[in-house]
């Protein structure tokens, strides 16, 4: 080696056939880890009761079902026969779900046909914009609307389906609800509530 060249730093080279095994571990380890902490935060479904006078109902929601007024309303028009059961029991239960960590007790609950259109949160509130919507299909969405007991806000909730392409399809069954909390806020004072 001559003095003018550098000081060669040694490297170490990881054979091919290793770097493949260990990106393999990696990725094994991270899939593991996922579907440890996938399967801990799923809970499992509560088995419907009936609450009197209400649609069916978890144990949690029992309870505040008996003392809560509850008002779900079905799509009139004709929907795909593997829609047309009543939409009600498992609408109410996405809800629920939706709204557990708000930790209070629900004095109403209004679910609705049809989705929210054009951003419209506090439906029936004001002059709405014009909009053209998007292309909902008859069943595939609802929304709801909860007032609490020991609070002034509302939690409006969106309800949806994810439809198979072909409604007549011999063994469509009705899909589980989609629910997304859209908004826990205090109304505009002169929206009422549907």
């Amino acid at each position: 080696m001559s003095s003018n060249e550098p000081d060669a730093v040694p490297t170490r080279v990881v054979p091919p056939g290793r770097q493949v095994r260990l990106a393999l571990t990696a990725l094994a380890v991270a899939v593991g880890l996922t579907v440890v902490f996938a399967l801990a935060a799923i809970r499992p479904a509560p088995s419907p009761t009936r609450a009197p006078g209400t649609a069916s109902a978890s144990p949690d929601l029992a309870a505040t079902a008996s003392t809560a007024e509850i008002d779900c309303r079905r799509e009139p028009g004709p929907l795909p026969l593997y829609l047309a059961g009543d939409p009600c029991p498992s609408a109410l239960l996405a809800v629920q779900e939706a709204i557990a960590s708000a930790r209070l007790t629900a004095q109403r609950v209004v679910i609705l046909p049809g989705p929210l259109f054009c951003d419209v949160i506090w439906e029936g509130y004001g002059s709405p914009a014009a909009c053209f919507g998007f292309d909902a299909r008859p069943g595939q969405y609802m929304h709801a609307y909860i007032s609490f007991a020991d609070s002034p806000k509302v939690a409006v909730v969106m309800l949806g389906l994810d439809l198979p392409d072909d409604d007549n399809a011999p063994a469509a069954t009705r899909p589980p609800w989609l629910a997304t909390l859209v908004a826990f806020d205090v109304p505009p004072a002169d929206w009422v509530m549907p």
